[in-house]
């Protein structure tokens, strides 16, 4: 699983039901904590009994455990809290590099991106993608107001404040609904884990 810090934009465009912690934002496909039920959008509340408030604290603690017994999980999910008993492994993933002959020239200026929408020969060739939709990043684009947008080359963007991004277009018309100063959380792929990227639309 991969585990962030929540923030109140997070929280509040995510509609979860707490403003700080740590929150689930991948569940690795056919690995244990998906066996055990864990799901995207838990809120951590303890590991092993100990009070997962925070994300360097709950990292902490998994570095120094030594035991092979499953860890005890508590998590929020919605209102209730549900508790996992998760077998731990060691597990490595890589999402292998695509070559994009010509990008589209879709520059989405208000995420100071230019965007590629995966689209079948892509999503062939790109053997770590989590689903064949989404928009890649193929460049970030200098000037304009995005310069603290947290967006890397190689991003897929994935949903934007849970609704499916699966086109350029999509994007764009979920972006020209959205109001300036309103709380905008991505969902993104980087490096084969899915993230959440959280800011302040301007």
């Amino acid at each position: 699983m991969s585990i962030q810090t929540i923030t109140p934009i997070m929280a509040t465009s995510l509609g979860l039901p707490r403003t700080s912690g740590v929150v689930v934002s991948d569940v690795w496909p056919g690995g244990p904590a998906e066996a055990a039920g864990l799901k995207i959008g838990d809120i951590l509340v303890s590991i092993d009994g100990d009070p997962a408030d925070n994300l360097p604290t709950v990292n902490y603690n998994f570095r120094l455990r030594d035991s092979p017994m499953p860890v005890r999980m508590v998590v929020l999910r919605g209102t209730s809290e549900v508790t996992l008993n998760v077998s731990t492994i060691e597990q490595y993933g890589t999402f292998d590099s695509i070559t994009i002959d010509d990008p589209a020239q879709d520059v989405i200026p208000e995420l100071g991106i230019m965007g590629v929408g995966i689209d079948a020969r892509i999503a062939s060739q790109a053997k770590g993608l989590r689903d064949p939709l989404g928009v890649i990043v193929a460049a970030r684009v200098a000037g304009g107001t995005a310069g603290d947008v947290p967006l890397q080359q190689g991003d897929v963007i994935r949903t934007l404040n849970t609704q499916v991004t699966a086109s350029v277009k999509d994007l764009r018309d979920l972006l020209r609904k959205t109001p300036a100063g309103a709380p905008i959380t991505l969902q993104i792929q980087r490096d084969g884990r899915l993230m959440y990227v959280s800011f302040t639309l301007e």
